[in-house]
């Protein structure tokens, strides 16, 4: 089990931010960040703030400053210690995975780490996965994704990069599963208990919605 002291990692010692590794739940308080209090739910692979960026300026934890599509799916998502024992070593390969530029880059950084460092564990696996999922999202102009074992939603920007048409489809076909809750919130009810089945899920959605002929 993660201790409170290794909840998040610093890919350098001069950032600002730091990255969750673990879903960190409201009201954890950060024992190597100066013992900072969590003021909201932070998810796994997160970026937060921890420090004061001007002199005065109180550290906002649930200020997410990455850019791009936010996703909890309630999976541990991180390169375990005991998977990749060097720190520095493992902070190259999270700045690596966080920089890839599409899936491809994301396939042959994946590649590489099973011929350095051996099979990817399942945190590992998911952390793969789940990039590849912000990968997709990003530019359809969905906010943020959520999934638990009950089911989840997907938040759109007002300008979403999405064919209505694929979302009238899919509500359509699937009217059990898929309904709008308000403009832009498609939610998800379904039974997902395993971290496979939200992943899966959350990806065979994004595959509707998408396509080539999505607009552009």
């Amino acid at each position: 089990m993660l201790q409170t002291a290794d909840l998040t990692i610093r890919l350098n010692a001069a950032d600002d931010v730091v990255i969750a590794r673990v879903g960190i739940p409201e009201g954890t308080t950060l024992v190597k960040e100066g013992n900072v209090r969590v003021t909201a739910k932070i998810p796994a692979g997160h970026k937060v703030a921890v420090r004061a960026i001007k002199a005065g300026r109180q550290p906002e934890l649930d200020r997410p400053l990455d850019h791009g599509t936010e996703i909890d799916v309630q999976i541990p998502a991180l390169l375990p210690a005991d998977y990749l024992p060097d720190v520095h070593t493992r902070l190259v390969m999270y700045k690596r995975i966080a920089s890839a530029a599409d899936e491809e880059d994301l396939r042959e950084l994946q590649v590489e780490m099973i011929d350095r460092f051996g099979l990817l564990p399942e945190p590992a696996r998911s952390l793969f996965t789940i990039t590849g999922i912000k990968l997709k999202a990003t530019p359809m102009g969905i906010r943020k994704i959520e999934a638990g074992p009950q089911g989840g939603r997907l938040l759109f920007e007002e300008q979403a990069n999405i064919d209505p048409a694929r979302l009238i489809h899919l509500i359509r076909s699937r009217p059990k599963e898929f309904r709008l809750d308000g403009p832009t919130t498609l939610k998800l009810v379904a039974a997902m208990p395993a971290p496979e089945d939200r992943l899966g899920r959350v990806e065979e959605v994004l595959d509707r919605l998408g396509g080539a002929d999505a607009r552009g």
